[in-house]
């Protein structure tokens, strides 16, 4: 058996700097809060469509348009997992805040090309553009399908 130890304390100076370091992210939260620099600008709307989403009984999901209850897209098990996750996040949160399924989202584009995802229930928003171009693509694909449906 060995006698050897080491000293295991952490220096004070690291201890400090981690406090302050939170500190300063509670500071940076509290302020957006109270001023209102954390709430995102209103978007410009080149097009947009408001699509219902529900659960289908074989693990699929189905885009609805919510005024005629006309099926956009339908993904069948194991489709559209960009989709799942993007909707889930939103749906969480709405949840959490009292809300209920059956209110649409919108699918909106701007004219600097953006692609938001957006919750009218609980006015957050998801950038589609921020997860590539394939994941984009999907919800390009619905915003194309809901407007051609829309136009015809």
């Amino acid at each position: 058996m060995s006698g050897h130890h080491h000293n295991e304390r952490i220096p004070p100076v690291l201890i400090a700097g981690c406090f302050a370091l939170i500190a300063v992210g509670f500071a940076a939260a509290g302020y957006g809060r109270l001023t209102g620099a954390a709430v995102p600008e209103p978007l410009t709307v080149q097009s947009s469509v408001s699509l219902r989403f529900e659960d289908v009984a074989n693990g699929g999901v189905r885009a609805v348009d919510p005024t005629t209850g006309e099926e956009v897209r339908a993904y069948g098990p194991g489709e559209g997992g960009f989709l799942r996750i993007a909707l889930r996040s939103l749906a969480s949160k709405r949840i959490a805040r009292g809300g209920g399924a059956e209110a649409p989202f919108d699918l909106i584009r701007t004219p600097e090309g953006l692609l938001a995802l957006h919750d009218p229930v609980t006015g957050d928003r998801l950038a589609l553009n921020a997860f590539g171009d394939d994941n984009e693509g999907v919800f390009a694909e619905l915003l194309e399908l809901a407007e051609a449906r829309r136009s015809s």
